[in-house]
């Protein structure tokens, strides 16, 4: 079925007359009295506020009225601390009575959720005639407690199912006075909606995957890139490790430069090797002579050498630790820095890209179910032939959501009653009954049935917990 309740020739809006002004003097009391008291003022605090909202919310300039007492609200508010208390005792002590305790929860939802339900209605009124809600805990078991187990068996896809049926539980279990509410959406209707997210996501995230992956892409390059190059470094071995090993002797018995073997050579006060008198006995004093003045000018040019790539060494060692204590990275870190900058710094930007358009996919998301949802709920809803038009709009909560979320956080908070308002305005002006004939006929009517059939009275262990 359509969205859209059928036009009449006579449409009656609701109002909404409340200032930011006005709530903020009792939201900053609220928030006082509740530091003081440590919470117990919840309860106060809870009914001021609903009395505040319900006043300035009016049909045919009557306004709504909360009638609930605080100490009714405490009782329940008293219970939900308990209940959390010993549930944190126990399964501290415990641990696996963390179970237990979810299924009590489980078996108990059905009934705190038909409860407060009636609480709620019951404390509600127009024209002095009370809202009502009567539903048995069978039938709010079957949507509460099948429906949400069968929620993970099927992935999620029984969820437009779900949002369909609490609805129609809601609904159909309500009512004015005697007269009952009716539904007459279908779960087509609830899977229409979600099928139309669908499609409009679908070119949001393919878009989102097509300007990500270049970045992605080069990320890919430049990690293997870095992979190779400390690959070639971990490989890299010093000269002086290959022949022998870094650390290792020169093997007994084999000859050096100077042709005896180690155990035969002996050195001389400044260094330079001896040879034996063997050796010295069988050379050619020429020849001796010869070889020994090339190698002391050999040693010499050596020496020269080693001193000028030392030199060379201990100055590079101190530009490196000069460069170090100036906060500069060493050569070849500043390399693999280089290396590694430009990924880094696409992955941080990814990172920011898709938690930006991660908040703004939830804000949307968010907007339009919601949007969607109650207009299908109230444009489906019929009381005695009375219905209701619904024209929220998707694009507008987006802002509102986004602009007072900004103005509390740039406010620190001191703007939350200003957004309350200004949202509940919104969807109020966006509400209208389309009624099937004289309002006040109706009324009056109910009025009488009423005061011939008595006013039911409430139950002992009605609660509130703020479904």
């Amino acid at each position: 079925m359509s969205q859209e309740a059928p036009a009449v020739s006579q449409e009656i809006p609701f109002e909404f007359r409340g200032t930011a002004s006005e709530y903020f003097g009792i939201w900053i009391v609220n928030i006082l009295l509740m530091i003081l008291t440590l919470g117990i003022y919840s309860a106060w605090a809870k009914v001021r506020t609903n009395r505040y909202f319900y006043g300035n919310t009016l049909l045919e300039d009557v306004p709504f009225a909360y009638l609930a007492l605080p100490l009714t609200i405490l009782k329940g508010w008293a219970i939900a601390v308990v209940a959390l208390i010993l549930y944190s005792v126990i399964t501290n002590v415990i641990p696996w009575t963390a179970i237990i305790f979810l299924a009590v929860l489980l078996v108990a939802l059905p009934w705190i959720v038909i409860r407060a339900m009636a609480f709620r209605a019951r404390n509600s009124a127009h024209r002095n005639i009370r809202f009502t809600f009567n539903a048995s805990y069978g039938e709010a078991a079957k949507v509460f407690i099948g429906l949400t187990l069968l929620l993970p068996l099927t992935l999620g896809l029984i969820y437009p199912y779900y949002v369909f049926a609490m609805n129609r539980f809601l609904v159909n279990h309500s009512g004015y006075g005697t007269t009952p509410f009716h539904f007459t959406a279908s779960f087509k209707d609830f899977y229409r909606i979600f099928f139309k997210l669908s499609l409009m996501l679908l070119p949001f995230v393919l878009l989102l995957l097509a300007a990500m992956y270049p970045a992605y892409q080069q990320y890919m390059e430049n990690a293997r890139a870095a992979q190779e190059i400390e690959q070639a470094m971990a490989q890299e071995q010093p000269m002086e490790d290959q022949a022998y090993g870094a650390g290792q002797d020169i093997p007994s018995g084999e000859e050096d430069a100077y042709g005896v073997t180690e155990d035969s050579q002996s050195m001389s006060e400044d260094g330079q090797p001896i040879a034996s008198d063997e050796a010295l006995a069988n050379e050619d004093p020429a020849s001796s002579q010869y070889q020994y003045e090339a190698e002391q000018s050999g040693a010499a040019a050596e020496y020269s050498q080693e001193g000028t790539l030392g030199e060379e060494a201990a100055q590079a060692e101190v530009t490196e630790q000069d460069a170090i204590d100036a906060g500069e990275p060493p050569a070849g870190e500043a390399d693999l820095e280089v290396q590694y900058a430009p990924w880094v710094w696409l992955a941080v930007g990814a990172v920011s890209v898709v938690f930006i358009a991660g908040l703004v996919f939830y804000l949307f998301v968010y907007a339009y179910i919601k949007a969607r949802i109650q207009n299908l709920v109230y444009n489906s809803a019929e009381l005695a032939g009375h219905r209701f038009r619904s024209r929220l709009r998707a694009r507008d909560l987006v802002w509102l959501y986004f602009s007072n979320a900004l103005a509390i956080f740039l406010s620190l908070g001191l703007l939350i009653p200003w957004a309350k308002i200004r949202l509940a305005r919104y969807r109020i002006s966006k509400l209208a009954l389309l009624p099937a004939g004289g309002l006040a006929a109706f009324v009056q009517a109910e009025k009488e049935r009423i005061n011939a059939l008595g006013e039911e009275v409430g139950e002992v262990f009605d609660i509130d917990v703020g479904v």
